[in-house]
């Protein structure tokens, strides 16, 4: 889905956001921006301080891919003034070059906090949306623990139906009356586990395409694999956080056939 003129994100004067961008793709880069930032900031002062030259530079250039990948055009220029400036066989402890790289620090600090501002204001605004538009689709949790249905359910009950089952009977139950518009199964289950009862929702003509997320303790290849090939479209790492979770539940249920 690309961005629309209405995201937070266009209101940043500093970002060059072109048209027809999407959203997960620069969604992506903004969160290794706020995420990252802080500690290059730290490395850059520290560095400088320290007359670390060679390292500042490398600081440099890793805060300017991080720029150029949420599309800071302003910042990005100014990053070049200061590159021309550099001259790698000479000292640069002078106020030409301290004084820009230190406002530097602290502008970067401040689009970082600017960029945390509108992924609040986008996700307010995405989950009213998507109260209103989703409170009457529906959500099959799949999973033995009390504590992660009640979790699963608590997460989402203000903006989704959701059914609870404990095993695959109850389950399978709840299927022959109700139709989910998307699926939670836990893999670690006893007896028939999340891979084998997501199986049987794919034989199930109504439910080829119904998205479906699975809960796993482990990212190791053997289980992203399995779940892949037993039909699933995503993933929740436990223990599961409520943010996370919804973001993704949102994104299935507002485009059709999301999938890995």
């Amino acid at each position: 889905m690309s961005l629309t003129k209405s995201n937070y994100f266009y209101k940043i004067p500093s970002l060059s956001i072109p048209e027809n961008i999407y959203y997960n793709d620069i969604h992506a880069h903004i969160n290794k921006y706020i995420d990252t930032i802080p500690r290059l900031i730290e490395k850059l002062e520290y560095n400088l301080a320290n007359k670390r030259y060679k390292y500042v530079v490398n600081n440099i250039d890793i805060i300017y891919s991080l720029l150029e990948n949420i599309y800071a055009q302003e910042f990005i220029t100014e990053i070049d003034k200061i590159k021309r400036k550099l001259d790698f066989k000479a000292k640069f402890d002078n106020m030409d070059l301290i004084n820009p790289i230190k406002t530097l620090a602290l502008e970067l600090a401040s689009l970082s906090i600017e960029l945390q501002k509108a992924q609040k204001l986008n996700n307010k605004e995405y989950a009213n949306k998507s109260k209103a538009n989703n409170s009457s689709k529906k959500i099959l949790a799949v999973g033995e623990k009390p504590d992660i249905l009640s979790f699963i359910n608590g997460t989402l009950q203000k903006h989704y139906k959701v059914f609870k089952a404990f095993d695959t009977n109850a389950a399978l139950e709840i299927l022959s009356t109700q139709t989910p518009d998307l699926f939670i199964l836990d893999i670690d289950m006893q007896g028939m586990n999340g891979y084998k009862l997501a199986g049987i929702i794919r034989s199930i003509d109504d439910y080829a395409f119904t998205p479906i997320i699975f809960l796993t303790k482990s990212s190791q290849r053997e289980y992203v694999s399995k779940a892949i090939d037993a039909g699933g479209n995503d993933f929740i790492i436990k223990p599961a956080k409520n943010e996370p979770l919804l973001l993704k539940v949102n994104k299935f249920l507002s485009q059709p056939q999301y999938s890995l």
